[in-house]
């Protein structure tokens, strides 16, 4: 019988103790992966933010490195905010935002923040060199808020781009591009926002190509919930700019676009969400030596009300998605999204085959199915329930056992085909069609009583065995 003693994931990546919060600074150097993460190591409720980092080779076993940066300067004294990592010549470029509250009677909306592009850079991912600001909010356009944040640089055509997440003064949330010759001194490009209000603040944008198509990814605040869509307080989703030529010239990224004097309008009603379950924040998304665009998120919702999770009685709270491959289904218009195929090498036998009724599990384990209708029902520890009908999905939380949790839906075009599920300690993601849909959850199983999964309905299921990732120091 095997039962949890401890949340302590064995899959995903966790906060040595404290606080985790928002991916950062992705990138692959000399074949190693840098997973820096927002980071606070005092308390599990959060507080001011580092940078942790993890490294890996393979995404199987992880090292834990320490704190890579600290609020250390004037103009990061309130926190190390999100930012991003490129690779350039033998050194990683991570820029990032520094957080400054001034002191005073100050709303840190419209007054009395200051939101700073900073310059840091590291050969080793270890040690870096002298923080250089970039820019303050006196160089971003006076329409703007105080927030104005999360940088994400990229290339192109021997010229870098930056884009920032920003928020109007009238409450409109966007983002803005940049762009620089030498990486150090940048310009400001134009704005991207959208036809209709689309929230009030765009967090941690992005922006990258996959099979020609132009990807825009950002995470609104303010959208209001509806049954099928942004069900979460926050969202992260993208759009695909399917008609841009991809121009980026000096004359601007979207030289060639429809635009209003420096602005870009996307399409809002062409957002797709990310994940369609419960935890799942600020993803960023890299290119690695193989070629693979790669996208992890934060198992983390900012200000949701289930914020009280079990594992802060253990000193620690939130994880980082599993590695996600991204690839762009031309048929479908969408991007899929499914765990890096390293992940198959930690099967370790078959649990059970054409599974129907209840079954005793590990901690760990997958499951893989097929089903020829799209009708059944998986829950998992007598306490999450997975059911899909027709073109309807539902991933719900039995009374109090979600921990705030409740439900969350998806409204589909066509109905299951397909499904894997990889189950941690306190950790569920499933991949639903190929990875058409993906609805990740925090779980917290009751301790001391064993694991059980139950399958009801037409599927051939089958469940793996997996084994534990390596997380060496402070794990």
């Amino acid at each position: 019988m095997d039962t949890i003693k401890s949340y302590i994931p064995k899959l995903h990546i966790m906060p040595p103790r404290g606080w985790l919060n928002d991916p950062n600074g992705l990138c692959q150097k000399d074949g190693l992966y840098h997973i820096f993460f927002q980071y606070s190591p005092d308390t599990p409720l959060g507080g001011l933010k580092s940078w942790g980092q993890y490294t890996t080779k393979d995404f199987l076993t992880y090292e834990y490195t320490g704190e890579y940066m600290k609020p250390d300067i004037a103009e990061d004294k309130d926190g190390v905010y999100s930012g991003c990592g490129y690779v350039h010549g033998d050194e990683i470029y991570t820029y990032y935002t520094g957080n400054v509250k001034m002191e005073g009677d100050f709303d840190y909306i419209y007054k009395g923040r200051g939101h700073n592009v900073i310059l840091s850079r590291t050969k080793d991912g270890i040690h870096y060199d002298e923080k250089k600001v970039l820019l303050t909010n006196s160089d971003y356009p006076s329409n703007l808020s105080c927030h104005v944040r999360d940088p994400k640089v990229f290339e192109y055509d021997g010229r870098y781009y930056m884009v920032l997440g920003a928020r109007t003064n009238d409450n409109i949330g966007c983002v803005m591009i940049y762009s620089s010759e030498d990486m150090l001194n940048w310009k400001f490009e134009r704005f991207v926002d959208s036809a209709n209000r689309f929230g009030f603040m765009w967090e941690c944008p992005d922006l990258f190509t996959l099979a020609d198509k132009c990807i825009l990814s950002f995470s609104p605040q303010g959208l209001d919930a509806e049954e099928y869509r942004y069900q979460n307080l926050f969202q992260s989703g993208y759009i695909v700019l399917d008609d841009m030529p991809w121009d980026l010239s000096c004359k601007g990224l979207f030289a060639n676009m429809k635009v209003a004097d420096t602005t870009y309008v996307v399409d809002e009603s062409r957002f797709v969400e990310w994940d369609m379950g419960f935890d799942f924040y600020a993803p960023q998304s890299f290119v690695d030596e193989k070629g693979r665009t790669i996208l992890i998120g934060w198992m983390g919702i900012p200000g949701a009300d289930y914020d009280h999770d079990p594992s802060i009685d253990e000193g620690w709270q939130h994880m980082l998605t599993l590695p996600r491959v991204l690839s762009y289904d031309a048929a479908l218009g969408i991007v899929k999204q499914n765990p890096v195929e390293e992940i198959l090498e930690l099967r370790d036998g078959v649990i059970a085959g054409n599974m129907d009724g209840n079954y005793e599990v590990p901690e760990i384990y997958e499951l893989v199915g097929k089903t020829p209708n799209g009708f059944f029902e998986i829950t998992f520890d007598h306490s999450l329930v997975f059911r899909a009908s027709e073109n309807d999905i539902t991933l719900a939380f039995a009374g109090d056992t979600g921990y705030g949790r409740s439900i969350r839906k998806i409204k589909m075009p066509c109905q299951v085909q397909n499904v894997r599920i990889i189950v941690d300690v306190s950790a569920v993601e499933i991949y639903i069609n190929d990875g058409q849909y993906v609805m990740t959850t925090k779980h917290y199983p009751k301790k001391d009583i064993a694991r059980e999964v139950k399958v009801t309905g037409d599927m051939d299921l089958v469940c793996y065995k997996l084994k534990s990732m390596e997380f060496r120091k402070e794990r």
